[in-house]
């Protein structure tokens, strides 16, 4: 099932994966819209993955990346995943991540880069084996 969210698209995968398609610039509207439903699929799961597909994405607007800094409950992810990310993508999303590190709110080494989609998968699916070998 694919949703919509302005520019962007948000599909679950069972077992445990969000896709989200960026298109543009993702403001805070559509990064709450995104979240609840992540948040709902989540339940009775335990552990979610987000895997970005960043090729067409231009980063988070100054009002999602400070409300994501500020609100734990807008990173639900056990792991994120981003394939195809600018050199531009890439900095700004690690720059929000390591906030939330220092922050208490998101483990460090639970955000990487691939440059493609088949990576991506791989990662999630070695993060998912290791966190089951974990419980």
């Amino acid at each position: 099932m694919e949703m919509s969210f302005g520019p962007h698209k948000l599909s679950l995968e069972e077992p445990d994966i969000v896709r989200v398609t960026l298109h543009g610039q993702m403001g805070l509207k559509e990064v709450r819209e995104t979240v609840a439903v992540a948040e709902e699929f989540k339940k009775g799961k335990g552990r979610i993955y987000l895997l970005v597909d960043a090729s067409h994405g231009s980063g988070y607007s100054h009002e999602a990346r400070r409300a994501i800094g500020e609100e734990p409950r807008l990173s639900p992810y056990t792991a994120i995943v981003l394939f195809g990310a600018s050199t531009t993508m890439r900095a700004i999303s690690a720059l929000m991540i390591r906030a939330l590190a220092l922050l208490g709110r998101m483990p460090q080494g639970t955000m990487v880069f691939k440059d493609t989609e088949e990576e991506a998968r791989a990662w999630v699916a070695d993060m998912r084996e290791r966190n089951a070998k974990e419980s």
